[in-house]
């Protein structure tokens, strides 16, 4: 795995997350139910969120490589639909 998709991996892990606090800010609610219970508190959520990702990370590098790019196009689908909700919350 090079560097260049380390930081595309880990960039958008911190899209999703700094997306979705905003978007919690503007009334949304954490769609991804591992996460719900401790998407309240902006330091249990990134505990949770980069140690899920980091264990993601640690499998596909052993098991399953493609798994970190599958992730990556999620989490940048995750971060457009975060953004999209906070444009709708701020257009209310």
């Amino acid at each position: 795995m090079n560097p260049l998709d380390l930081v595309a991996f880990y960039g958008f892990q911190f899209n999703d997350y700094f997306s979705t606090l905003l978007a919690l800010r503007v009334g949304a609610a954490e769609a991804n139910p591992v996460l719900r219970p401790v998407a309240h508190s902006p330091l249990r959520f990134a505990a949770f969120k980069f140690g899920i990702a980091s264990a993601i990370l640690l499998l596909a590098h052993f098991n399953e490589p493609q798994l970190v790019y599958v992730d990556t196009v999620v989490e940048a689908l995750v971060t457009w639909w975060n953004t999209f909700v906070i444009w709708r919350g701020k257009r209310k």
